[in-house]
């Protein structure tokens, strides 16, 4: 399918998060070594249509068959599943089947294709595929495979390598003895810089504050604007510093996100429950301390996020390709709005997969 043109260029500016294992950085090469199933399967559900809806514009019927493909892989492994999902399945199967005849003439239907459909049958009755499928017994297979058996097959303990040596009760002498070899680790110190916020974001800051800290019968504001309150009138209000501590990254239910200068990798994400945008860019992250009239400080952790807001319909390349399971979407950067979440109720999902425009 990608004979004489794999799209070693397009696949370079895909910048995928670092929770997926390894992207592939190039196609058809040894060097590269042999890919694993997990990493075929991030190449043709992640990597792959993102770029190809760009290479194929002459081929809308291949580009669609592709599509289908994508849609069913992507219902399939999903971590759960009901009757509306299995029959989008089916529909995408059907559909891909078809237009696989038509493109593919010399091609023989393969037994794969025939189990394919009855893999909407066994999601029914057994729920997620990944409750009952068969990598984890490949992996103990592989492991027996490599172990050194000494023919003595029969051997578990021995064929799996699990000598007198990995007895709980000996852990602790173990980690002694270690430690008399292993040097003390260095660690470095230094300061994270501070910086005053931008007076819009400080702004925006303060109206999250207020929010989601509300003081009785007093309101947050800026130390400029407290400092010219009358005596009288100061008791009213509370002061916030513009200071922040910059913070380069940020780990969220063991997700890490990053700001773009930092990683590009990890920037951008996908907005829960937000009005304003479903999609952002997270610009900045830092720490920034408040003082309660009674002296008491709080110190919180936020993030500014610039919107992805969706293209204009005439300009939008992919609009014919959102009816498919693949998560595509094409969003420009709204530089006119800084959105502002405390971490502890930041609705961000997980970072997303994206594409490096071209100028």
């Amino acid at each position: 399918m990608l004979q004489g043109g794999l799209p070693h260029r397009p696949l370079k500016k895909v910048h995928i998060p670092t929770w997926i294992e390894r992207a592939i950085p190039v196609l058809g090469k040894a060097s590269f070594g042999r890919l694993k199933a997990d990493e075929w399967r991030n190449l043709f559900t992640v990597q792959l249509p993102l770029i190809l809806p760009l290479l194929w514009t002459a081929s809308k019927a291949l580009l669609h068959n592709f599509e289908h493909l994508v849609s069913l892989v992507n219902l399939a492994l999903k971590r759960s599943i009901n009757n509306e999902r299995i029959n989008k399945y089916r529909s995408h199967l059907s559909k891909y089947m078809e237009s696989s005849l038509i493109l593919f003439p010399d091609s023989p239907v393969a037994p794969n294709h025939h189990m394919a459909f009855h893999l909407a049958d066994c999601l029914d009755s057994f729920g997620p595929c990944r409750a009952w499928w068969s990598f984890s017994m490949e992996r103990l297979m592989g492991q027996i495979l490599k172990s050194t058996s000494n023919n003595h097959v029969g051997n578990l303990r021995a064929l799996l390598q699990i000598s007198a040596l990995s007895d709980p009760a000996l852990a602790p002498y173990i980690r002694q003895v270690k430690a008399l070899y292993d040097p003390i680790p260095f660690v470095a110190k230094h300061t994270r810089p501070t910086s005053s916020l931008e007076e819009v974001v400080f702004q925006e800051l303060i109206a999250r504050i207020n929010q989601l800290f509300p003081l009785e019968q007093v309101t947050w504001i800026s130390s400029d604007r407290w400092a010219k309150l009358s005596s009288r009138n100061a008791a009213k209000f509370a002061q916030l510093q513009s200071r922040v501590t910059q913070l380069r990254n940020l780990t969220i239910n063991n997700v890490l996100f990053s700001t773009m200068e930092t990683n590009e990798n990890n920037c951008v994400v996908a907005l829960k429950t937000n009005r304003n945008a479903n999609y952002g860019i997270i610009e900045n992250i830092f720490k920034h301390s408040q003082v309660s009239p009674q002296k008491v400080v709080t110190t919180n952790t936020w993030l500014t996020v610039t919107p992805l807001v969706p293209v204009a319909p005439a300009e939008d390349t992919l609009k014919g390709l959102y009816a498919y399971d693949m998560g595509l979407a094409l969003r420009r950067i709204d530089r006119s709005t800084r959105l502002v979440f405390h971490m502890e109720s930041t609705p961000l999902a997980q970072d997303f997969c994206r594409v490096t425009p071209t100028s």
